[in-house]
């Protein structure tokens, strides 16, 4: 077993689970990270007309409380599972964090608020050949303040956003489990920008490298990088059977120490 009763959030990992349904694909992604509370993931996704399956490759420094994700109504409704402990849950089961906040407010503030949000994106450079594929590069800026009222004092924290996605224009752009295409920072009102600015791409994303650079005034700058890359496409479809659920699990919710988020 591996004590999956009491898993704290930063054990989960971003999961896009709207997807529309097309053509079937298989591909193999590798997520990334560099803070420790958040550890990426590798692993191969499936998808055949509404349903989808997303497995995870084995990660022995790391607890996770799932290993295997399976819709068979273009995301709508998730089934997590762990087959070594034989346990399932719906994702919709876990607690959601309060919408947009789980990047601004600071503990013990009253209340937080974004200013000056600035959204911009660079014109398309040449990118490398991605497994056969040419590529160009889009370059996203996003930049805001968020001020953190605690009563007596203010306290103001300038962020800076950078998104890299490279993508192929030979390959029909569609929303993925695991979708390079899709930045998201946490923070409600940012994301919602990005997603209008990235609309307009044309082809398939296959890679996002993300940068998150903030500064407290009066402090020194720190930051956040992540990623997310296709490492192999295929478009065939997979047989019914790979989206059923396995036989013998038992229904059990793990229990955070705050409350999560899924993407």
């Amino acid at each position: 077993m591996t004590g999956l009763g009491r898993i704290t959030s930063s054990l989960l990992f971003a999961v896009a689970i709207a997807v529309p349904a097309e053509a079937g694909i298989a591909y193999r992604f590798e997520q990334t990270s560099d803070d420790p509370a958040t550890p990426g993931r590798s692993g191969r996704v499936e998808l055949a007309d509404r349903s989808y399956r997303v497995e995870f490759d084995a990660d022995p420094e790391n607890e996770h409380p799932y290993d295997l994700l399976l819709s068979k109504d273009d995301g709508q409704h998730v089934t997590a599972i762990h087959r070594a402990d034989k346990t399932y849950f719906a994702l919709d089961e876990m607690p959601p964090m309060e919408p947009g906040r789980q990047d601004l407010r600071l503990p013990g503030a009253r209340k937080a608020s974004l200013h000056g949000l600035k959204v911009s994106i660079d014109p398309p450079a040449a990118g490398p050949a991605v497994f056969g594929h040419a590529t160009s590069l889009n370059v996203l800026h996003a930049s805001y303040s968020v001020e953190s009222n605690f009563g007596s004092e203010i306290v103001r924290q300038l962020v800076n956003v950078e998104a890299r996605l490279w993508t192929a224009a030979d390959l029909p752009r569609r929303r993925l489990p695991i979708d390079p295409g899709k930045v998201e920072t946490g923070t409600a009102d940012l994301d919602a920008a990005i997603a209008k600015t990235l609309a307009p791409l044309a082809g398939q994303v296959l890679r996002q490298e993300l940068v998150i650079a903030r500064r407290y005034e009066g402090g020194q700058p720190f930051s956040s990088k992540s990623g997310i890359s296709i490492q192999s496409w295929d478009e065939s479809a997979a047989a019914a059977a790979r989206f059923e659920m396995p036989p013998g699990l038992r229904h059990q919710v793990p229990e955070f120490s705050t409350p999560t988020k899924i993407h």
